[in-house]
């Protein structure tokens, strides 16, 4: 290709670049469309062969650039390194998951439907997603369920006519009746026979004496049951009295009662239960603006009992007259509806002109604060005094620490359980939620405090706490619902995996099977509060 100078002219140029670019574009279609008749081994075969095209063509054309001008081989040889690059990153992106993946997919075994057996045919599904099945999304965290909740059942329910149960009427003309023996049976005339009797009475008409036409409303309702829901679910946020937190949790002491008496504020105190809230609200000229997550695992009477509590069950409230507590039938009644939080908060805008929206915000903030305050035992869990021998037994059999745990999982259930109040770097809000990053650690280092913060997660704590100088006062609900495995990684992710907490050189990261060791022992936040006190830590 040399002329006699040793020079090239651009024309050459352009033309080893045009037929470069035309491979490129080969290549790129073969990856980005592969045909259906080609193999991914032809696939790999043609893509590597024009490679390999371009590759001797860049080294022979470079062989003849070194007398030309440096203006042409200069921009000539970038374009080649990008080009070599382009492709590189090309193969990379395109090449495996497009031509490789598809065709390892297509040469997986079909799945195994399942069977009466599971272990002879074992499902195709993994635990996660049997687990969904099986609780009908419930297994879900709560974040998940209120940030992803399950579409709006839009089944038509139609329910059809009853006939009368204990009457039927029988036309009979007279040569009929002669034949059967009425002496025993109560017959209404027929209009139709006798004009006359049109202006009698029917006799099968109940109704004026139905006494289901007009109940009086009845007061009464499970208040223990009501009480001890509220302070195990809503007290660490609304507190005991019902007077909230301002500008954290809206009060609920009279607010509900303002939700209970507008028009619907039945049905929407229990469906804020059952589906969460969404939205900002404004209870006594303060925004709230939170998401309450539902509450579907509370049983029909334990909802009904907590919304009476929260109407009329504070010393600052006086119950009206006129009271019809919300009863159990009327809670099952709204289940199955599929609403959402945000559903519920636009049931809220409607209720906007009777200022009711605060009790649903109330409960919904109950729940998150619940929340939160469950992640707060975490932090709070101090060494149990009466756990010791059993700790003690699993550091027989492990003598050796082993600090390994699924950190990615304990990151996952922090974040979605613990962060809106701890916070994603485990520092809490000074005098509302306590610190983790770092006094978990000095609680791990206590002696009991591996089954202590266990408890904790298992059956709740309740009771003031003393962290960094600052009283912490509120109530932690118990997190069993969690497997053995989120337990601890979470646990041990409160412990070191903060960024601010360095981990100790002999850590021993507590396992599911500690956790499991811990289930069904009975205990209440109190009796977890009464191991904190042993440990002398406040």
């Amino acid at each position: 290709m040399a002329h006699g100078n040793g020079k090239h002219g651009p024309g050459l140029y352009i033309i080893v670049a045009l037929i470069l670019g035309v491979i490129t574009y080969v290549e790129y279609y073969i990856v980005e469309f592969p045909p259906i008749w080609m193999s991914s081994g032809w696939v790999m075969f043609w893509l590597i062969a024009m490679s390999l095209a371009k590759f001797l063509m860049v080294i022979w054309f470079f062989m003849h650039l070194r007398d030309d001008d440096k203006l042409y081989t200069g921009f000539f040889a970038s374009g080649f390194v990008i080009a070599m690059a382009t492709f590189v990153a090309l193969a990379a992106m395109f090449l495996f998951p497009r031509a490789v993946a598809p065709r390892v997919a297509a040469a997986e075994p079909p799945a195994i439907a399942a069977h009466a057996d599971p272990d002879a045919y074992p499902s195709p599904l993994d635990p996660e997603t049997l687990a969904r099945i099986e609780t009908d999304g419930l297994s879900r965290t709560v974040v998940d369920r209120t940030l992803a909740p399950r579409p709006k059942d839009q089944s038509l329910r139609i329910t059809p006519p009853a006939a009368p149960a204990d009457t039927f009427a029988l036309r009979l003309d007279d040569d009929e009746l002669e034949d059967i023996d009425l002496a025993d049976v109560d017959i209404a005339p027929d209009p139709e026979a006798d004009p006359a009797a049109a202006a009698l009475p029917a006799p099968e008409d109940p109704e004026p004496d139905d006494p289901t036409l007009a109940v009086a409303p009845d007061p009464t309702f499970d208040r223990t049951l009501g009480a001890q829901v509220y302070t195990q679910s809503c007290s660490g946020c609304h507190q005991a009295n019902g007077q909230g937190i301002p500008g954290v949790f809206p009060p609920l002491a009279g607010h509900a009662l303002d939700l209970y008496e507008a028009d619907g504020g039945r049905t929407y105190l229990i469906d804020v239960m059952l589906y969460g809230l969404q939205g900002p609200i404004e209870v006594n000229g303060q925004t709230y603006n939170g998401v309450m997550p539902a509450w579907p695992q509370l049983s029909d009477e334990q909802i009904a009992a907590v919304v009476n509590h929260s109407v009329v069950g504070f010393d600052a409230v006086d119950e009206p007259d006129g009271f019809d507590a919300i009863r159990p039938d009327e809670v099952a009644a709204e289940r199955g509806k599929g609403l959402t939080p945000r559903d519920v908060h636009a049931l809220r805008e409607e209720l906007e002109p009777v200022d009711e929206p605060v009790e649903e915000e109330a409960v919904e903030e109950e729940a998150v604060d619940e929340e939160v305050v469950e992640a707060e035992p975490e932090v709070e869990a101090e060494p149990e005094v009466a756990e010791p021998d059993e700790v003690s037994v699993d550091e027989v059999e492990a003598p050796e620490p082993d600090p390994t745990f699924d950190r990615a999982l304990g990151a996952q259930v922090y974040t979605q359980n613990c962060s809106a109040c701890h916070q994603a770097n485990g520092q809490g809000i000074p005098g509302v939620f306590p610190p983790l990053a770092g006094h978990a650690l000095d609680l791990y280092d206590a002696d009991g405090g591996r089954t202590y913060l266990i408890d904790v997660i298992l059956y709740g704590l309740q009771g003031p706490i003393e962290v960094d100088g600052r009283t912490y006062t509120g109530l932690m609900p118990a997190f069993a619902q969690l497997n053995d495995e989120q337990i601890a990684a979470v646990v041990n992710h409160s412990v070191v995996g903060f960024d601010a907490v360095d981990e100790p050189d002999d850590f021993d990261a507590i396992r599911a099977d500690e956790v499991a060791a811990e289930r069904g022992k009975g205990l209440t936040p109190s009796d977890v509060h009464a191991q904190r006190q042993e440990l002398g830590l406040d």
